[in-house]
């Protein structure tokens, strides 16, 4: 069951509670990124974004899913598949949704990638293989109806293997419409509508390893996206989403440039790299989880907050995290070289959902 709008908004980001007084507010009108109040240009293609799906299994029946974690994600893909064709709120700019081209999941895919010992590599083979059986690949294999384009994260494998990171693998092999792949054969991209797509896993950095400054190993994703764009993109101006796990704004606070060389999650420097790789081109939005919470803004090299200038920011709300009744899914449109992203949460897991009264809309960095 789908319902209208609400008054209630979806909760500020933080990994728990960071930068409240950013997702409190909505976003001021832009010429560029705004709260849409009116219908936009005819959508040329549609997807899914859904991040930290977590199929849980627990160590005391670990070849079962967790009944919360097999709940919550069965409800979750038939609510995704019910919404093509449904009615839009004139709220959100009315209409229907569209048949998605796919669903992008922005990581920790499962709960128990990161353990070892005991019980957990049968956990782990029980949670990668619900996690495939209800969500597929190509749309003909799993409950999901539409194609699938995951990336890992830090519940995947923080120190660059494990199962999924091996199923994402050889899933990249299968996987419809891809053009690229990596070296480690872990990150890749592909085009909807004029658009290129990159999934780079974890972290974006440079080099394959953890690091003094930084725990986790990106697996070449910064290299990757670099020769990505220079080769594929140049200067058509064409536009570009980048995608992958960790979230940005903690990791420029003052506190974050504190914490190294202590092994932080992300690396302030290299974060700075990787902004100084996409400013040149046209982006249409950075996608990222982890933070179990939504707030969209821009990011400015070294500084991100609400604004009209700097490359837009979208992290997204957990989508089925198995300790929590709340999930949220967004539907994204792309038309006339803008993006266009509308937010389904529910509080029940996924008994009933309804739209949240914002949309953002994105023309890009260099509209």
């Amino acid at each position: 069951m789908i319902r209208t709008p609400s008054s209630a908004v979806a909760p500020g980001w933080s990994r728990r509670k960071f930068l409240g007084t950013l997702g409190a507010a909505p976003w001021l009108l832009s010429a560029r990124l705004h709260a849409a109040t009116g219908t936009p240009a005819q959508p040329e293609c549609a997807f899914l974004v859904i991040t930290d799906t977590h199929f849980f299994a627990s160590s005391e029946k670990p070849g079962l899913l967790d009944p919360r974690s097999d709940t919550i994600t069965r409800q979750l893909v038939a609510t995704l598949n019910r919404l093509p064709g449904s009615a839009l709120p004139a709220a959100v700019g009315g209409g229907a949704v569209l048949a998605p081209k796919g669903a992008l999941v922005l990581g920790d895919l499962i709960n128990d990638g990161d353990k070892s010992g005991g019980s957990f590599p049968e956990q782990q083979a029980t949670e990668w293989q619900a996690f495939t059986a209800r969500l597929g690949l190509t749309g003909a294999e799993g409950e999901l109806k539409f194609p699938l384009y995951e990336l890992h994260g830090n519940h995947d494998g923080p120190a660059g293997k494990g199962v999924a990171l091996d199923g994402i693998r050889e899933r990249n092999k299968r996987r419809l419409g891809v053009v690229a792949v990596s070296e480690s054969g872990l990150h890749y991209a592909w085009q909807w509508g004029g658009v290129h797509f990159l999934n780079l896993g974890l972290v974006v950095a440079p080099g394959s390893g953890a690091t003094g400054r930084r725990r986790y190993h990106p697996l070449g994703s910064l290299d990757f996206l670099t020769g990505y764009l220079r080769d594929k993109v140049g200067r058509s101006g064409q536009p570009v989403i980048v995608a992958h796990h960790l979230d940005l704004a903690r990791h420029l606070t003052r506190e974050a440039w504190q914490r190294i060389p202590h092994g932080a999650e992300w690396d302030p420097e290299e974060i700075i790299k990787y902004y100084d790789i996409l400013e040149p081109y046209n982006v249409l939005g950075v996608f990222y989880g982890h933070t179990h919470n939504r707030n969209f803004c821009r990011w400015q090299r070294d500084v991100s907050g609400p604004g009209e200038r700097g490359v837009p920011v979208f992290n997204f709300k957990h989508a089925s995290h198995y300790l929590d009744k709340h999930g949220a899914a967004y539907y994204c449109e792309l038309a006339a070289g803008r993006l266009v992203v509308r937010e389904l949460v529910t509080r029940d897991r996924w008994l009933t959902s309804e739209w949240t009264p914002q949309v953002w809309m994105v023309c890009g960095t260099r509209a």
